[in-house]
């Protein structure tokens, strides 16, 4: 009995150690949620915290972009300043969140590529580029031509793009307008800009470039639009041909700072833009004279600012008439006139240079065939082979003309005499009965049908002979055509 209590307590006794250790196990299990909970509650105190000081130095960078431009207008309404140059800050204090702000602004201008910073529909928004100094209009970017850049490589449209330079002669506003959808050999290469060379410090890619050759050393502004592409907003630009553009607006960045968080912001400042009624039509400064496309008139000498965007009233001069502007395509085979299946055309106004390589597509028609110099509208000439296009329109006039209106088509090609016992004296141009020889010569057969383009035909005509009574003969030639 005493053995059998002595084993009960032993066990008692074994039991009691396992209970201690499974209650620790619990204790630390416990305690390892408890710190798991404690650490995540630091965690996310430190994130939010982040993410509110990430948010004020944000709005305390937006704060300053805000406070610049509020300055740089400032400085512009009071002439100021050209004097007092650009605006800077650092470290101004929020007073509401702590958060503090610097900004520094600079003159966007020089010989890079200057972009515009959003996407224009086509027909509605245009981009504006100063040539000259908007302050005075000076002139600044003298070099007469400059490359556009337009279209998103990767679009499915091809939009044509318009392009207006307005300038003056003393007191003499002008406008020349032309229209592109394609490239040339001279821009190809500029439509490929990287980040460091533009306006807006983005690497972008065009689908189209096109140099634009207004013809003038005084240009004020030029104006671009895009038309023709319906479905598709699209970038464009400009990049110098040679020398700098003038100020175009002003890049400003501003950084906030609250707690440990840093933020920055950049923005581009541009000039303000005219209306989109300037792309239609110009007013001079008494009468509201509308200036068209390639025409100007005489106008009182403006201050410091291109003419106005808008008129108002009536009464004044009836508008001018537009001149005729017409389409110049390549010319290949240099015979003056361009075919308007071999490239893209230039528009040109009157007082334009013809460009390089290009003939004017006549009121007759176009080059029909731009391979050979024979085939061109207006041409008087007959030929008895296919021009090099495979053509027989040498005139393109859209119809065949042959040289003999009645012609009949030798049967077989080539005929000798003997065959009808008649000839052709070349040099007497008499005919004669012969038995033999080689004289060309035509089956007399009246219904024989026309000879064609380079077929063999005969010119008939009837002789009275003892031995060749009632036979045709023929003076046989080949049929040419135009």
């Amino acid at each position: 009995m005493s053995e059998k209590f002595s084993m009960l307590e032993r066990r008692k006794k074994s039991m009691q150690g396992q209970v201690v250790i499974v209650v620790i196990l619990i204790m630390l299990v416990i305690s390892l949620i408890m710190l798991a909970v404690a650490s995540r509650s630091v965690t996310d105190l430190t994130i939010s915290r982040t993410s509110d000081d990430s948010a004020r130095a944000f709005s305390a960078a937006e704060a300053g972009i805000e406070s610049a431009v509020a300055e740089i207008t400032k400085r512009t309404s009071d002439n100021t300043l050209g004097s007092v140059g650009l605006p800077t800050a650092t470290n101004e204090q929020l007073p509401s969140s702590g958060a503090t702000y610097s900004y520094t602004a600079e003159e966007v201008s020089g010989a890079k590529a200057y972009l515009s910073p959003t996407q224009l529909t086509a027909d509605i928004q245009s981009f504006q580029v100063y040539l000259a100094n908007k302050s005075d209009l000076s002139p600044v970017y003298t070099a007469g031509s400059i490359c556009l850049l337009w279209g998103n490589e990767q679009a499915a449209d091809n939009p044509t793009i318009e392009a207006s330079a307005i300038y003056k002669n003393g007191t003499t506003w002008s406008v020349v307008r032309k229209q592109y959808n394609g490239d040339d050999g001279t821009c190809a290469s500029r439509k490929t800009v990287l980040k460091a060379d533009n306006n807006l410090g983005v690497d972008r890619k065009f689908k189209f470039a096109h140099l634009f050759d207004y013809g003038g050393s005084n240009a004020i502004l030029l104006r671009l639009r895009l038309i023709n592409s319906p479905a598709t907003s699209h970038y464009v630009g400009v990049y110098p041909q040679s020398g700098s553009l003038p100020v175009q607006g002003y890049k400003i960045s501003s950084t906030g700072k609250s707690g440990t968080s840093t933020r920055k912001v950049e923005v581009f400042q541009a000039y303000p833009a005219l209306a989109g009624i300037f792309d239609f039509a110009l007013y001079n400064g008494s009468g509201n004279q509308i200036l068209k496309e390639g025409t100007s008139v005489s106008t009182p000498a403006p201050t410091a600012t291109p003419p106005p965007s808008g008129g108002g009233g009536g009464g004044g001069p009836a508008p001018t008439t537009p001149p005729t502007c017409v389409n110049y395509y390549p010319d290949l085979d240099g015979d003056g006139f361009g075919g308007a299946g071999s490239g893209n055309p230039v528009l040109v106004c009157p007082g334009d240079p013809i460009p390089s390589g290009y003939g004017q597509v006549q009121s007759g028609g176009t080059d029909c065939d731009d391979s050979d110099s024979r085939v061109h509208p207006g041409q008087n000439s007959f030929f008895t082979t296919p021009s090099k296009g495979g053509t027989w329109n040498y005139d393109c006039d859209s119809q065949i003309t042959h040289q003999y209106a009645v012609l009949n088509k030798c049967p077989g090609g080539t005929f000798t005499a003997d065959q009808y016992n008649l000839g052709f004296d070349q040099t007497t141009g008499q005919v004669t009965c012969q038995s033999g020889g080689s004289t060309l010569a035509c089956n007399q057969d009246d219904s024989l049908p026309q000879a064609e383009c380079g077929q063999l035909g005969g010119s008939y005509g009837s002789y009275s002979d003892s031995n060749c009574t009632q036979h045709i003969y023929s003076d046989v030639v080949t049929q040419g055509c135009k």
